[in-house]
């Protein structure tokens, strides 16, 4: 079973149809959820949080970050903490790495001032790595953080 693409959700608002056979009821259940939470966070309805945070609990990694995504495009900082929960200080496999990187560099692109005091407690971390994925996180940081900070 595939999931939803992106061209078929473009689809979908241009008022056109996509194949059936490519959706699944969880697919079309999650974009409506999406949807959903998005029209909250819009109106700054508190359940969006709710939605979200159950969101970050997902076992499934795009997901999650699709939902950390929607955090940062909404500035949904109340939940800060439970995305930086997200990130895995004692890493074993190059996969946690992988995903540490994509949480930070989602959160950074935002660019908002509030995200910098958590980037700047994650740049002096002891992560327990190796020396070499040490330095790369760290320079990822540093990298994203204004040069102003």
């Amino acid at each position: 079973m595939q999931k939803m693409t992106t061209v078929h959700r473009q689809e979908m608002a241009a008022g056109g149809a996509a194949p059936e056979e490519d959706f699944t009821v969880g697919s079309v259940r999650d974009l409506i959820k999406r949807e959903v939470t998005e029209t909250l966070l819009q109106f700054k309805d508190p359940l969006a949080l709710d939605l979200l945070r159950e969101g970050l609990q997902r076992d499934n990694w795009e997901e999650k970050m699709d939902v950390v995504s929607l955090i940062g495009a909404h500035r949904a900082w109340d939940l800060i903490g439970d995305v930086m929960a997200l990130v895995k200080t004692l890493v074993i496999r190059e996969e946690d790495i992988v995903h540490n990187e994509r949480i930070i560099r989602e959160i950074a692109a935002t660019g908002d001032p509030a995200v910098i005091p958590h980037l700047h407690h994650l740049a002096r971390i002891r992560w327990s790595f190796s020396p070499r994925r040490m330095a790369r996180m760290r320079r990822l940081i540093r990298e994203l953080l204004p040069s102003a900070s």
